[in-house]
């Protein structure tokens, strides 16, 4: 075969193999596992990734790190029959690096195969880099430098960025940021950088962080980030968690016309629990009409023990099933018939 004849066969051969590959990647796709997320530079989760289904980083809280503050924070995570982490509270750890452990434990998922214990403990380390504080969030909004100002690897600006902000905002921004690629950051400057975010729009955040080749500072204006959402007033748990947390249970009486009848099953319901344990609504959801009044009554006076949520009471949404059951004896006589 000629040099000008393999040419179109090997670039054919080359395009066929190409494709191949591709199918290959889009028939099987690669899993990212537990163990791919980034977790902030110095944060190490002491967790067998193996147990997770998949998990969320863990920043590390800049003012801490700024302030020199490291330590290992340990989370006790409670955990629903599928696995998600619907509790969590801190047993040991600083107090400023407590809220990033908790922010990111709270959105965990667990394998639910592996059997797990309804509780588990994970710890998570924050130390510090060499060069001090992580290479992620130098500065944030609200924050000022001291009279150091940045480390010298920082103090040449690389790049901005403000794609993330809308177009009208961004001419604001670019019209009266003074800051431009080249300059040398100060502790004057940059406070002063942050000063004029604030008036331009009070929701704007200007972040300062090492560039890539770990040689200045990349200053990122943007939009605040909805901020970790505050602890929630009600969450919804599945009625096994519920049970487990029930203190005082009423025993539904059985219905008498219920007995004669045979009738027996389950009735269900959408429960409110309040804060102090007790419940508070009960919505039916299905259940033979005889039943109904009977669980209905007893449910009422059920009690659990209160729901803590970060630390704060919470009312817990549930679902209550009350199981109705026939004994093997023979169902009473039906009362004589009284005298016309």
């Amino acid at each position: 075969m000629s040099k000008a004849r393999m040419r179109p066969s090997l670039a054919s051969l080359m395009a066929g193999l190409a494709v191949a590959g591709w199918m290959a990647v889009r028939s099987f796709p690669l899993q990212t596992a537990p163990q791919d997320v980034k977790d902030a530079p110095g944060v190490t989760v002491q967790q067998d990734p193996s147990k997770l289904l998949h998990r969320a980083p863990v920043r590390y809280p800049a003012d801490a790190a700024h302030k020199g503050i490291q330590g290992a924070v340990l989370v006790e995570a409670t955990l629903d029959p599928n696995g998600e982490v619907t509790d969590a509270q801190i047993i040991s750890g600083p107090q400023e690096l407590r809220r990033a452990a908790l922010e990111s434990v709270l959105q965990w998922h667990y394998n639910k195969e592996l059997g797990l214990p309804p509780r588990v403990q994970v710890a998570i380390d924050f130390v510090l880099p060499k060069q001090g504080a992580p290479d992620g969030v130098l500065l944030g909004q609200g924050m000022k430098m001291g009279p150091g100002g940045p480390p010298q690897q920082m103090a040449t600006v690389k790049s901005i960025e403000t794609g993330s902000l809308p177009s009208t905002l961004k001419d604001r921004v670019a019209s009266r940021l003074q800051v431009h690629v080249g300059d040398q950051l100060t502790a004057s400057s940059v406070n002063d950088l942050m000063a004029a975010a604030t008036e331009i729009d009070s929701h704007l955040n200007v972040t300062i962080r090492m560039s890539p080749d770990r040689n200045g500072s990349v200053v990122q204006v943007s939009l605040n980030a909805a901020g970790p959402a505050s602890t929630p007033s009600r969450i919804r748990v599945g009625g096994n968690v519920a049970a487990v947390s029930l203190i005082s249970k009423m025993q539904p009486v059985y219905p008498q016309l219920a007995k004669q009848a045979r009738v027996q099953g389950s009735v269900h319901f959408t429960a409110i629990i309040g804060k102090d344990g007790h419940v508070q609504d009960l919505q039916l959801i299905g259940g033979h009409p005889l039943l109904v009044q009977a669980a209905q009554d007893a449910v009422k006076q059920w009690v659990y023990k209160p729901t803590l949520l970060n630390g704060e009471l919470v009312e817990v949404v549930t679902q209550i099933d009350v199981n109705f059951t026939l004994s093997d004896e023979p169902p009473p006589p039906p009362p004589p018939p009284g005298n016309l």
